[in-house]
């Protein structure tokens, strides 16, 4: 009984590793792939991208290390909060508060000040989804230790199983 609930408990958490790394790989190429698009002149009009909170600027709507998800549209509206392309190559999350012919002005909750015009081949997408604090946990999983522990849950999860199944 014991073989049998411990290679379920595995099984299952094998699993759910296995999803999340595909789905962070999902999310890396599609923000690299919004990246170039912006980088070379283009919009990114459609497709998912995901960011990192590394700012105060939208407090209490978002807060540092929150991992935003983003989808690309072809229009924007008054209070959508967008991610977008500064003209440095940083990623900006903030909201729209004008709309313009020639762009929307922006702004950080946080903020007294609104930003310069954002030209629509700045924009990566709107946030459609904010994970609180799971930016952290991501940043943490980048580091040289992060990687070896991403490998090594894998790894001692099918050791277990092959002890147990032995035992």
């Amino acid at each position: 009984m014991l073989k049998k609930i411990s290679f379920a408990l595995g099984h299952m958490l094998f699993s759910v590793l296995i999803i999340f790394l595909c789905l962070a790989l999902f999310l890396n190429i599609s923000t690299l792939i919004s990246l170039n698009k912006i980088k070379q002149g283009g919009i990114a009009q459609t497709g998912y991208a995901s960011a990192i909170v590394s700012s105060g600027s939208m407090y209490p709507t978002l807060a540092v290390n929150d991992f935003v998800v983003i989808k690309g549209h072809s229009f924007y509206n008054n209070g959508d909060v967008i991610t977008l392309v500064t003209e440095h190559g940083d990623l900006l999350t903030h909201r729209i508060t004008t709309v313009l012919p020639e762009g929307y002005i922006t702004q950080g909750d946080a903020n007294n000040i609104p930003d310069d015009i954002v030209r629509p081949q700045q924009i990566m997408g709107r946030v459609i989804l904010s994970l609180p604090g799971i930016g952290f946990l991501i940043n943490a999983l980048t580091t040289p230790i992060g990687i070896l522990f991403v490998l090594s849950v894998p790894a001692c999860i099918l050791l277990i199983r092959y002890l147990i199944a032995k035992a």
